[in-house]
């Protein structure tokens, strides 16, 4: 029988390593975007991710585990480096955009989820990465939505500032915060 800390192959055996922290990226509004002029846009993005979020993501003690388009997952040691990093990549995506008009912004919305991932080469899966990117989707555009674990596993949360609304939804058998990050 398999530890707690195993993940499972694609083959059925299971990987001995411990839960990882995920975070789920994704543009908001983007396909708006792409239907006025869709070379725009993507060059923007491609440009955005390649020079700025991928080096910050790595930076910040992470590693991308697959792009979805106008998204992005990756995964970290911790959920505290997870949030960490989500608040520099929030905070650096409205200050490179702060003169672009409203209507042409690249906007983000982001989750953190703590679970096991199946690695194979640099791409990731599970139930973990599956409640993840469901909890983007509850994100207000500028916020993060995090799984009740990461909050719990955050031994100073107040050093990670979530901003002041929050609510709470359960995804999956999964409690999540939904807070807004500030973009200051």
């Amino acid at each position: 029988m398999p530890s707690k800390d195993a993940c499972l192959k694609t083959d059925g055996s299971f990987v001995a390593g411990p839960p990882v922290a995920i975070l789920a990226a994704d543009g908001v509004g983007f396909v708006r975007l792409m239907e006025t002029d869709e070379r725009d846009p993507l060059s923007r993005l491609k440009r955005l991710c390649d020079r700025e979020l991928f080096p910050l993501t790595s930076d910040n003690g992470g590693r991308v585990g697959k792009t979805t388009g106008d998204g992005y997952l990756a995964v970290f040691e911790t959920a505290e480096i997870a949030m960490r990093c989500a608040i520099i990549l929030k905070r650096r995506v409205h200050s490179l955009q702060n003169e672009t008009p409203a209507e042409r912004k690249i906007l983000f919305r982001m989750a953190v989820h703590v679970s096991h991932v199946i690695k194979e080469g640099n791409d990731i899966f599970g139930d973990g990465v599956n409640v993840a990117s469901l909890l983007q989707s509850f994100a207000e555009t500028g916020g993060v939505a995090v799984s009740q674990i990461v909050t719990e596993s955050i031994t100073d949360l107040s050093a990670i500032d979530l901003g002041g609304r929050r609510r709470s939804k359960v995804v999956r058998g999964v409690v999540a915060v939904v807070a807004v990050v500030d973009q200051g």
